[in-house]
């Protein structure tokens, strides 16, 4: 890395940091206002709240910002460049428009590649221990979300509420036979979760006889434990259970294979699983736009017109990817061209901006 590109890096790199803080800032102190006027006690004070709501900023920051920060502070790297005529001094030199274009281009993938981790690995498990931390304050159930059935061979289970990933309450299980009639049933108050057996307590068996309405009968007798051999993971039966926005990618996939191996059609998760996957590929396409547009003349048209024009039609084409993703549900597409084809449009744009102002 030459002198030129060390400059430009680390200018792009302190651009985008700051607006990062004055995102983080703001919505930080929106966070922070909302939380304590709806949730504010005597048990869960403004310390409380405000350790809540920084535990809970990278995944809203993520959320919300993560496209229009690197954008921005590209724009205002590259816009000062610009205002200063060091842009021109640059490209007087003779070096090629490929060239300066990956230099400007480098500290942005940089930090999408930083961001990308944060909001996908990192911020998930700080959400949900934030959910989890303000549970503990104001006595609310802040666990995965049961009640749903989901099917292992011939088996169909379902839980109630977990305690910890190895604990969990009120379970029922469904045994069918051969010809897909019921079984047998089982319905325990505590079971301890483990990768190969399962150990009920406080079971309640009712075994079924019988395919015709009027010729069936059943037989119910309790037991005090009963070990089974376990019909799913307690991981995946616990991922199921837990809200997508708390989910890692990788947590996330996971599901999504589930889902499928089951033949469970649910577009919402592979939607969801896509949309995330292709984030950084969004933000590098907005940020081409942006960056097309500073390249362009200035003699018609300002430096800062032209930086708001490029943030207009990137924010144009960001509410069009999230729209686009439902409605191409809706038109039959499936969740991955539904989510990638205003993705690859925006890279479109951009290069072909970049082609005529460079």
């Amino acid at each position: 890395m030459n002198i030129l590109s060390r400059y430009i890096f680390f200018r792009t790199l302190k651009s985008i940091l700051i607006v990062f803080l004055l995102f983080g800032s703001l919505l930080g102190l929106l966070g922070y206002a909302d939380e304590l006027s709806r949730r504010g006690s005597e048990t869960f004070t403004s310390y409380h709240v405000m350790v809540f709501t920084l535990m809970e900023l990278p995944s809203e920051i993520y959320r919300y910002f993560f496209a229009f920060i690197v954008m921005v502070g590209t724009l205002v790297s590259v816009g000062g460049l610009a205002a200063t005529s060091e842009l021109t001094a640059i490209r007087a030199t003779g070096l090629p428009a490929s060239r300066l274009l990956a230099t400007i281009m480098t500290p942005a993938v940089f930090a999408i590649g930083l961001l990308f981790v944060m909001g996908e690995v990192i911020a998930p498990q700080l959400r949900l221990e934030a959910n989890l931390y303000r549970a503990d304050f104001i006595g609310r159930d802040a666990g995965p979300d049961f009640g749903d059935w989901y099917q292992s061979g011939n088996q169909m289970v379902s839980v109630g509420q977990f305690i910890t990933a190895q604990d969990a309450r009120n379970v029922y299980i469904v045994t069918l036979n051969d010809q897909g009639n019921v079984d047998y049933t089982l319905s325990a108050a505590e079971v301890a979760l483990q990768e190969e057996a399962w150990q009920l307590t406080d079971v309640v068996v009712t075994e079924w006889a019988g395919t015709d309405r009027e010729n069936v009968s059943f037989r119910r007798y309790s037991e005090d434990t009963r070990t089974i051999a376990a019909p799913l993971s307690p991981e995946i039966i616990y991922n199921l259970g837990t809200r997508m926005r708390v989910l890692t990618l990788p947590q996330l996939y996971e599901r999504l294979v589930f889902l499928q191996e089951r033949a469970v059609a649910d577009p919402v998760v592979a939607l969801e699983f896509w949309s995330r996957l292709s984030a950084p590929l969004l933000t590098l396409a907005i940020s081409l736009i942006g960056i097309a547009f500073v390249f362009g003349s200035t003699r018609s048209i300002s430096i800062g017109m032209r930086i708001a024009m490029g943030v207009a039609l990137a924010l144009v084409l960001q509410i069009a990817q999230q729209f686009f993703g439902p409605a191409g549900l809706f038109i039959g597409l499936t969740p991955a061209l539904a989510t990638l084809f205003p993705v690859l449009m925006a890279l479109g744009v951009g290069a072909w901006l970049l082609r005529r102002n460079m």
